[in-house]
């Protein structure tokens, strides 16, 4: 863990600090799918099937895009891992996307069919969070007896470092899907896995790093579905808590991560690794999560500033906004930090910001998830 997080410091004391920039994608349509800005946030909408909507964002996000997918390698090359690595990872890579349902895997297909850019740079993309640790993410989970609004809130960092480069591709992406639940994602372009989102139910979630475990699991398991590509499953199958945590406990699992999850009535932290699965429930109707598991079964170290000033919000009679805002801004990472959301799922609501780090200073906009889900696009 020490050189985890030694190699964290070097890489972010090495990024430039880079002046703020707009989203490197152009307003575009095609036949049953677009890409746009609301309030400056760039948004993707996608419809028909896996491959239609694999071949609509290599046209409209992926390959415009093209300078985001360096981003592997580089990260790669400053922690030192040479071409022998890069062969490694992608081989890891290709391995465990292999274990993904099919209708995930004709959407990457056909984006790695279409595409302009380096087709292993894309397939590594899939798998980054699977394979490597350097994520910082905090999440804080406030159900509806200790919010001051009609409904839980749910907020959450994105921490990553993003070699100044990364922060200019963050995008939100709407499924419209027919047989299944539609939702929204906010990650990056050509990812067919979700980091965090939120579907037509209100069902909400937000994956974070972990570094250590006491279950004596594996740190990487190849026969496992990619963790994302899981999340993403949660988003299209389920409605409740109670329903992500069934169908995760019977889908193989990759490493080590924790998944923070919030319906329209109640929140929990599920702590898992290729071995366990628990869920930590609220207590007194709040709970944070950083990088660290904290339930018996798991648990190595408890966390450090970053979950105490989460927990701070105990202290609080109410919750609103305002105060989730502060609580994410207390915890952020400087740079890393490059997307900050909180979500109502009550309401269907996103409070969001993306760029440049830290983005828990920004102003947040609001886009609402049912406007984003509603058919609008005339298929192909």
């Amino acid at each position: 863990m020490t050189r985890c997080f030694t190699m964290a410091v070097v890489l972010l004391t090495s990024v430039r600090s880079v002046s703020a920039e707009e989203f490197r994608f152009p307003e575009r349509s095609v036949p049953g799918a677009d890409l746009r800005y609301i309030h400056g946030i760039p948004v993707l909408t996608l419809s028909g099937s896996p491959e239609d909507m694999g071949s609509q964002q290599t046209t409209l996000a992926v390959d415009p895009a093209k300078e985001a997918y360096t981003f592997p390698r580089q990260l790669l090359k400053r922690m030192g891992v040479g071409d022998t690595g890069w062969f490694i990872v992608k081989s890891a890579s290709k391995t465990v996307l292999l274990n993904g349902l099919q209708r995930h895997r004709a959407e990457l297909n056909q984006i790695l069919a279409k595409t302009l850019v380096d087709p292993d740079s894309v397939t590594v993309s899939n798998a980054f969070l699977e394979i490597r640790r350097l994520g910082g993410c905090s999440a804080l989970i406030v159900e509806d007896a200790r919010t001051n609004i009609d409904g839980p809130l749910f907020g959450r960092n994105f921490d990553f470092p993003s070699l100044g480069l990364l922060q200019k591709f963050s995008l939100v992406t709407a499924y419209q899907l027919k047989d299944r639940h539609s939702f929204v994602s906010i990650g990056f372009p050509g990812l067919v896995g979700v980091i965090s989102g939120m579907n037509d139910k209100g069902l909400a979630i937000a994956t974070l790093d972990v570094y250590q475990s006491k279950d004596g699991s594996a740190k990487f398991n190849p026969k496992g579905v990619p963790l994302t590509w899981t999340y993403r499953r949660i988003l299209e199958e389920c409605e409740t808590v109670d329903e992500a945590f069934a169908l995760l406990k019977q889908i193989p699992r990759t490493t080590w991560m924790n998944l923070a999850v919030c319906d329209k009535q109640r929140g929990a932290v599920f702590e898992l690794t290729p071995n366990t699965v628990v869920m930590r429930r609220p207590t007194d109707s709040i709970v944070s999560c950083t990088n660290h598991f904290r339930m018996p079964e798991l648990s190595v170290s408890k966390g450090g500033h970053r979950f105490q000033a989460l927990e701070a919000s105990r202290g609080m009679p109410k919750v609103g906004l305002k105060e989730m805002s502060e609580r994410l801004h207390a915890t952020h990472q400087s740079s890393w930090t490059i997307q900050t959301m909180i979500f109502e799922p009550k309401s269907g609501r996103i409070h969001i910001a993306l760029g440049d780090g830290p983005t828990s200073s920004k102003p947040l906009k609001v886009l609402d998830v049912n406007q984003l889900l509603r058919p609008r696009l005339a298929s192909k």
